[in-house]
């Protein structure tokens, strides 16, 4: 019985030890796309300059690469 719960602990200690390192990657990663997304940039298509976002409000052209 003893060893079935020492197994138990030792399971959740590293579940939580691995959920906690993943949260930690993922977080640092939503900073990373967060910032790009933040860039302003001028449409090619339309020529409006876009301040926040991905793509054009007007004519829906993507954030040329």
């Amino acid at each position: 019985m003893e060893i079935f719960i020492s197994i138990i602990i030792i399971s959740i200690i590293t579940i939580i030890f691995l959920v906690l390192f993943k949260q930690n990657n993922s977080s640092n990663n939503l900073e990373l796309e967060d910032h790009e997304s933040l860039e302003e940039w001028d449409c090619p298509e339309c020529g409006f300059h876009i301040q926040i976002g991905d793509s054009c409000t007007y004519c829906y052209e993507q954030k040329p690469l």
